[in-house]
């Protein structure tokens, strides 16, 4: 029954979580997934920084903005989404490989050009940050 409430809980939740630990932390957490024991890791919903420093130079200022546009905007591709940042595209394109590669978006092959289109890597409207202060939570918009 907790089980089924956990993957319930999972499944309804539209929050992306920031978790906090070392490489060691993300290696146990995996252990324990593999043995198949119930674990409070959201895998694919979840990316994990050494420290809040990391994460704040990870995510701001420019791939913070690129969360929003594509939240908001939902961009068709690489180069749409970079004229509507006003950045260049090799730019935007290295912050998007580097946020699929953390989870938060995803890139497919579309149309005949086969341009990636960014998308959010599930539809999550709330980011979350697990502090040891305690949750730090910021909400995306859904109009720009």
């Amino acid at each position: 029954m907790l089980i089924e409430h956990y993957l319930l809980w999972i499944s309804m939740s539209r929050a992306f979580h920031i978790e906090f630990g070392s490489i060691d932390n993300f290696i146990d957490h995996a252990k324990e997934a593999l043995e198949g024991k119930v674990v409070e890791r959201r895998i694919g919903r979840t990316a994990m920084f050494e420290d809040f420093d990391k994460f704040m130079s990870f995510l701001y200022p420019h791939k913070f903005k690129i969360l929003l546009y594509i939240k908001t905007r939902k961009p068709r591709s690489i180069y749409e989404l970079a004229k509507e940042l006003k950045r260049g595209q090799p730019a935007v394109l290295k912050d998007c490989k580097e946020l699929a590669g953390m989870n938060f978006i995803s890139l497919t092959s579309e149309g005949p050009r086969k341009s990636l289109k960014p998308a959010l890597a599930f539809d999550y409207d709330r980011i979350i940050v697990h502090a040891p202060e305690g949750k730090i939570k910021h909400i995306l918009p859904t109009v720009a």
